[in-house]
């Protein structure tokens, strides 16, 4: 099993999503981002390499964001590096 942790860049990712969801449901925004923080951490830490390669990195979806993520095979760690909303990829692209 894999050790998932994530960046200061990619905490920033979830408190605009959280801020942008809580303009509709701030009670949404919550158990949203929650669930998102779940899904990364349980997938990506029994199946890491599931995701698509992306340039030097990773990506993985859930529901309609991105998880891009790097995979440290030597200390058995995958660090999330951003997660953003798809329809701002091209924003994004260079990541």
């Amino acid at each position: 099993m894999y050790q998932v942790s994530l960046t200061q860049n990619a905490n920033q990712d979830l408190e605009d999503i959280a801020e942008y969801i809580s303009l509709d449901n701030p009670y949404r925004a919550i158990s949203f981002v929650q669930e998102l923080i779940e899904y990364a951490i349980h997938t990506l830490s029994h199946y890491p390499a599931t995701g698509t390669k992306h340039r030097h990195s990773y990506r993985k979806a859930y529901k309609r964001y991105l998880i891009f993520y790097d995979i440290v095979e030597q200390d058995k760690r995958v660090v999330i590096t951003h997660i953003k909303n798809p329809a701002q990829y091209t924003a994004y692209y260079q990541l």
